[in-house]
């Protein structure tokens, strides 16, 4: 199967012109009132006299001070710069991150509220009390980044790596050819019309609109997963920096491998999920978090992978067993507000809570070109549905 490579252009930002207004703004005339009345206020409750014109000078360098060190922020980029939108700086960019953080796109997910909903079919995530915590506890630290700079990065790749910037500011894959395919099992999305295309559909127009929200982002800043492959990987059969070779003929060792997944996928049932949060991770991917509603359990077939693939990587890409998480997006650019933006999404998650997807079909994937799978490269997939039954 190959996917085609999709060419973002972002149109070119306009330069705003600067007025003496903004020069004025960034001086922060209601904050300087402010503090010049509390100055004012003590003078006159002082004890003793103060020469009016000593008094008036003193006044007038509480302003000066004031203003200045506001405009002196603005120059070290703590606050917008002159001509830019001075609605959202400060204390009110913070006071809207902790807003929307409260909506639940800081800590804690939704976990509550999808174990509220759901008190009977709600299987301890598979029948494994500690799933749930697990997931929702590492979802909270993929999130846990904002004292920290972003690094737009995909499994050790930079942006410049991965993607040619040209002069009108789009870009495009660059495409780079294995010598030996990286083989990966997955759990497929359920592609087409149904819950699950509705329910991405959802998430996409939620992120999306995340993303218009912020100042100075356009679409074409992200790189969006191909619709009609969502998937979250479980295990990996051979990697790019630990490749393994296959055997005897050809094709020996990936039937083999497929053997595998065939025999997993005939003993587990199609797997419910329900969203618990939106993240922005560090690594500038936009991750949605599944926590598994009925279904088989995904740290069950991870360990069945691992018992019955002895050649794969002891170094696995994916290195906690019970996360379930699918890709949607990933940042070309760095936004001028991470923090706000990580929040927004988190937000958007949030109002998303309990969204359901299914995961119908287990896969293995060839992934002819480099990151492949997330980035629309050459691969080939085989796949085999979860066959089994499992009681709602």
């Amino acid at each position: 199967m190959t996917t085609t490579t999709t060419l973002f252009t972002p149109t070119a930002a306009t330069p705003m012109s600067s007025h003496w207004r903004d020069f004025l703004a960034l001086t922060k005339p209601g904050v300087v009132r402010l503090v010049v009345f509390t100055g004012l206020c003590g003078l006159l409750a002082a004890p003793g006299s103060i020469n009016p014109i000593l008094g008036f000078t003193a006044i007038l360098c509480i302003a000066l001070a004031a203003g200045g060190a506001w405009g002196m922020f603005a120059l070290a980029g703590r606050l917008p710069q002159v001509g830019t939108d001075l609605d959202l700086s400060g204390l009110e960019r913070e006071l809207r991150v902790g807003a929307l953080r409260e909506q639940g796109g800081g800590e804690g997910g939704c976990l509550d509220r999808l174990q509220t909903r759901w008190p009977d079919r709600f299987q301890g995530c598979g029948g494994v009390p500690s799933a749930c915590t697990e997931r929702a506890t590492l979802y909270g630290a993929l999130g846990d980044w904002q004292d920290r700079e972003l690094e737009l990065r995909s499994r050790g790749f930079s942006v410049t790596e991965l993607f040619q910037e040209s002069e009108g500011g789009g870009f495009t894959l660059r495409p780079t050819p294995l010598e030996m395919p990286v083989r990966v099992a997955l759990l497929l999305m359920d592609a087409g019309p149904g819950k699950s295309e509705e329910a991405m559909g959802r998430v996409v127009e939620a992120v999306r609109g995340a993303v218009a929200g912020e100042k100075g982002m356009a679409q074409e800043d992200l790189w969006w997963q191909d619709d009609s492959s969502y998937h979250s990987t479980l295990f990996h059969a051979s990697t790019y920096d630990s490749p393994v070779k296959s055997v005897a003929s050809g094709r020996a060792q990936v039937q083999a491998e497929f053997g595998v997944v065939q025999d997993l996928a005939r003993t587990a049932c199609p797997v419910d999920a329900a969203l618990e949060r939106l993240v922005l991770t560090k690594s500038g991917a936009v991750v949605a978090g599944w926590q598994v509603v009925v279904g088989a359990e995904p740290a069950d077939m991870r360990s069945y992978l691992q018992g019955h693939l002895p050649l794969a990587p002891a170094g696995q890409k994916v290195r906690n067993r019970y996360i379930l998480h699918t890709t949607i997006a990933r940042l070309l650019r760095p936004p001028e507000h991470p923090q706000s933006l990580a929040a927004a999404i988190g937000g958007a998650g949030s109002s998303l809570c309990g969204l359901e997807v299914r995961f119908g079909r287990l896969a293995l994937a060839e992934e002819l070109d480099l990151l492949a799978l997330g980035l629309g490269g050459r691969f080939k997939l085989h796949t085999a549905p979860l066959s089994a039954s499992c009681a709602p």
